[in-house]
């Protein structure tokens, strides 16, 4: 071992006692048997101050004394006293440090200090500092261009691991350890680069990719990458687009709201587009944003709205989307000018675009009321639409000369009902057309059989009062009846214009 040292001696006095004493013919004091009676005791201390993996730094403050010894020895026992004076190193400094240890192992160190006779000790230790281990490190980073649909891969490194592995997991699905990933994980080649390739992934996913690395040291815990995300690619998708040859129709049913049942159809292309429309009660359906949800105001029912290309028979629901509704009614020629716009998205990601502009076929304003068509306050109007069905006469064994039996249909197959007796000597018996004039339940012309169905919300009666009046023009008729059905208050009074022909009137 090597020894810096540096010390300040204080005894000068004392030699110059020593030389003036052996100048003196006499002795300055006569030698007694023992120890000198006049000499001090001496103190002395240490202190580590600095310790290395190779080296310990110690300090030494001593008092009256006219030398200083020290012994570092290793282990944990200190050297007495006489070992250090007989083998120690005297110094005449006050810091001193011993070097070319060996690490991380015990030291001792005793020193004693003594002035003529008198002497004092002290002793300490110290444990030179593990030398450093280069601890494993590993990481991983994405190879440029190698992500698809559903495959990715990228470089993994490590430098002083003695075991490399990884995990790909999606990102987010749950917590992830070293440890866990030195249980789990698939091994790699440690302390060189390499490249990873993960398959059969899921499509615009994020995935997590762990790596961790550990070395053969007794409590060495294993070290985990950063993380690192990557995307797989999203699958292009494909886009189904209505031409400009296609046609739309419609039907219409109604209780507390408008359910338009739209059906696009392109032959060009071989598609067909139906969506179930859901809007406010109205005489057409309304403009507006209608979103792919529920059978509600303002939206698409899902359960409905669907795709289907030829030559396939099946319709496929979407996932999502949205169209827009912008509708122009025409008051003078009765139609309804539309423009459809919007994407419909299946559950994979393909969509349909709909750029529709023109007419539907079944949806129209109706027919204006009379000009004072004096319906009763609180009534509820009755339209018949002859799209679901015209309004028909029906012939039956069970009806008697001059009877009348005409059913009514609404766009959501309500019917109203009335049975109308007549004269049989007027009416050839009942096999000529219906005559103009008005008819009421008081004068018997309308019978009690007469009545009305409702099936949202339900409602079914016989009328109890009841007018109708008929004007026929050839073969189309002009009706207003206004009656009410049910007693007390559950009553309601309906109101019903039509104007148009009814089947089967003329009977053979």
């Amino acid at each position: 071992m090597k020894m810096r040292i540096y010390l300040k001696t204080f005894f000068a006095l004392l030699a110059m006692f020593a030389v003036v004493g052996c100048n003196n013919e006499e002795p300055a004091f006569t030698p007694q048997d023992g120890p000198n009676q006049n000499e001090k005791e001496p103190t002395v201390a240490i202190e580590v101050s600095q310790i290395t993996t190779d080296s310990i730094t110690f300090t030494i403050e001593a008092t009256d004394a006219n030398t200083i010894t020290y012994l570092l020895v290793e282990g944990t026992a200190a050297p007495d006293a006489s070992s250090v004076l007989t083998d120690g190193v005297k110094v005449d400094t006050d810091t001193i440090t011993c070097s070319e240890l060996k690490p991380d192992t015990d030291y001792a160190i005793g020193v004693v200090a003594v002035n003529v006779e008198k002497q004092a000790y002290a002793s300490t230790g110290a444990k030179t500092e593990a030398e450093e281990v280069p601890m494993p490190e590993v990481t991983i980073s994405l190879r440029e261009g190698s992500v698809t649909e559903n495959t990715l891969s990228f470089f993994i490194s490590s430098t002083n691991a003695d075991v490399l592995k990884w995990v790909c997991i999606e990102d987010g699905s749950r917590d992830v350890t070293a440890a866990q990933v030195i249980a789990n994980g698939t091994s790699t080649e440690p302390n060189s680069e390499s490249e990873v390739v993960v398959e059969n992934l899921e499509p615009n996913t994020p995935y997590a990719i762990y790596a961790a690395a550990t070395c053969n040291i007794e409590g060495f815990e294993p070290q985990l990458s950063d993380k690192l995300v990557i995307r797989t690619a999203e699958i292009e998708p494909v886009s189904y687009t209505l031409s400009e040859s296609t046609t739309a129709t419609a039907s219409k049913s109604s209780s507390t709201l408008d359910n338009y049942f739209v059906t696009f159809t392109d032959e060009t292309n071989g598609y067909t587009l139906r969506c179930d429309f859901y809007a406010a009660t109205g005489d057409y359906l309304p403009s507006g944003e209608y979103t792919l949800g529920e059978a509600a105001e303002g939206l698409l029912n899902n359960r409905y709205t669907s795709f289907m290309e030829t030559p396939s028979s099946q319709m496929t629901l979407f996932e999502s989307g949205s169209i827009t509704v912008e509708a122009t009614p025409n008051e003078e020629t009765r139609e309804v000018q539309y423009t459809f716009n919007g994407n419909l998205y299946f559950a994979n990601g393909d969509f349909v675009t709909l750029n529709y502009s023109g007419t539907v076929e079944g949806i129209e304003l109706p027919e204006p009321l009379p000009d004072t068509p004096n319906i009763p306050e609180g009534a509820t109007v009755f339209t018949p639409d002859v799209e679901v069905k015209q309004p028909v006469r029906l012939h039956t064994s069970s009806l008697v000369p001059g009877e009348y039996y005409i059913k009514f249909y609404d766009s959501n197959w309500n019917e109203l009902v009335l049975d109308i007796m007549l004269d049989p000597a007027i009416c050839n018996d009942g096999k000529d057309a219906l005559p103009a004039g008005r008819y009421t339940m008081e004068d018997g012309t309308i019978d009690s059989y007469s009545n009305i169905a409702l099936y949202s919300p339900y409602f079914s009666e016989n009328f109890t009062e009841a007018e109708l009046v008929v004007s026929v023009e050839g073969l189309e008729y002009e009706l207003t009846f206004i009656g009410t059905a049910g007693s007390g208050s559950t009553a309601k009074t309906f109101y019903m214009y039509y104007k148009g022909e009814i089947q089967d009137m003329v009977s053979e």
